[in-house]
């Protein structure tokens, strides 16, 4: 690579930071979760239903078999609705009331409580030959793995990224 640079007729370089960013998805979070008799069912978009069967199972004390999920394809998740607080919340709420329950959450709530991705920061050089052709590349990124969004504990990013 430094051969590169060194018979390069042009390099250029460019840095990139970013701070934190909240998920914000096009569509408020929204579920509709009716409570009742030992079982549970769900309306929400979201990328995992495993995670709300699992969540809402333990939470309201039933069988996680006892949890249906009826998965909304309009408006897609784009990372935030990964969580199931939203739904949660719905669950709550139908179990105190004894009804099925539409809630909705506001922009204000859905970025008060959003899980924000950490700042990041990328550097970039390339060489180029005298008709433009890159010859030579270096990109260096620091941020830490997504994965600290949902376990505090994480310290790396998994192995193929690294």
């Amino acid at each position: 690579m430094e051969g590169a640079f060194a018979k390069a007729a042009r390099t250029v370089s460019a840095t990139y930071t970013e701070g934190h960013l909240v998920h914000a998805p096009m569509e408020p979070n929204a579920s509709v979760v009716a409570v009742g008799n030992g079982t549970c069912e769900v309306w929400a978009s979201t990328q995992s239903p495993d995670d709300i069967q699992s969540v809402l199972s333990q939470f309201l004390g039933i069988d996680k078999k006892a949890v249906k999920v009826n998965v909304m394809i309009s408006g897609g998740a784009f990372g935030r609705k990964f969580k199931c607080d939203y739904v949660q919340e719905a669950a709550a709420i139908s179990k105190a009331v004894g009804t099925p329950i539409q809630l909705t959450w506001t922009r204000e709530e859905d970025t008060r409580t959003g899980f924000y991705h950490s700042n990041s920061a990328q550097h970039i050089e390339a060489s180029l030959d005298s008709d433009g052709n890159v010859t030579g590349w270096l990109h260096r990124a620091a941020f830490p793995s997504i994965n600290t969004l949902f376990d505090p504990s994480v310290q790396f990013a998994p192995k193929q990224m690294r």
